[in-house]
């Protein structure tokens, strides 16, 4: 059974939290205002929030600037993932070579409850980019490339746990997705094909300018996440975009797959 933000159990404040230092990663260095803009909080609670963390030493305030960003005290929050982090290091070198031959960002990115979290990318590596995503920038698994590609291959147990996971959490306006994935025919088309896309990312950075191929990561058998090809909308249309990468972004999954599979 999925958990709830009404269980009684549940923190408001600790979750408040836990979501200002994601906002805070994914989008520092970033002011008082701009968190209080993104989060919809008011904006002494964000403020007291931003305290808090900076106490705590997991962001860190530049006086000049006034701007907050994460210290390297957050990447202890990650140190269980070795898995991920084996997944980085085999996936690198393909991710790399993926951005030099095709000159666009690449990136993983692995399911983490109802969203996919980056887990590496090549943004940096590229003038191609209108914004540059970091390791732990996270996007929602039902409406990303990422997150369908995995879906589509995951077991259908755990494609309907996490199907659940996302209904419990979602607003009005993912029902119309939550409804076609219910009913499987898009992610029989992916599974058909091999691959997944997303046009025009209404949660990118500036929104609708970038669109996404991506294909699932396995081991073995079973799918861990998801490479993905990100370029700009303008630059090509879909069938376009998919005659030129699609093959080269699932050679390049089932590259990296193979060789964590052999690890």
């Amino acid at each position: 059974m999925p958990v709830e933000k009404t269980d009684s159990r549940y923190i408001r404040s600790l979750g408040r939290g836990l979501e200002m230092l994601q906002i805070v990663s994914q989008h520092g260095p970033i002011t008082l205002s701009e968190a209080a803009d993104i989060s919809g909080l008011p904006y002494p609670t964000v403020a007291r929030m931003l305290t808090t963390l900076h106490i705590e030493k997991y962001i860190d305030r530049q006086e000049r600037t006034k701007r907050y960003s994460v210290t390297a005290l957050v990447r202890s929050l990650a140190h269980g993932f070795q898995d991920d982090n084996k997944l980085v290091e085999v996936a690198r070198p393909h991710l790399v070579a993926l951005t030099q031959e095709n000159h666009w960002p690449a990136l993983i990115a692995t399911p983490l409850a109802d969203q996919m979290v980056m887990r590496d990318s090549t943004h940096t590596l590229t003038s191609r980019t209108l914004h540059h995503y970091y390791p732990g920038f996270t996007v929602p698994m039902i409406d990303s490339a990422v997150g369908q590609a995995w879906l589509a291959f995951c077991s259908a147990e755990e494609r309907q746990q996490r199907l659940e996971e996302i209904e419990a959490q979602a607003g009005d306006d993912m029902d119309h997705l939550i409804e076609i994935a219910k009913k499987d025919e898009k992610f029989a088309e992916i599974r058909e094909a091999g691959y997944a896309v997303r046009e025009r990312n209404t949660f990118s950075a500036p929104a609708g300018k970038n669109s996404v191929i991506a294909a699932p990561i396995f081991r073995g058998d079973t799918p861990i996440g998801a490479l993905a090809l990100v370029y700009f909308a303008s630059t090509h249309n879909l069938q376009e975009a998919v005659d030129l990468y699609a093959d080269v972004v699932m050679e390049k999954a089932k590259m990296i797959g193979n060789e964590i599979t052999v690890e």
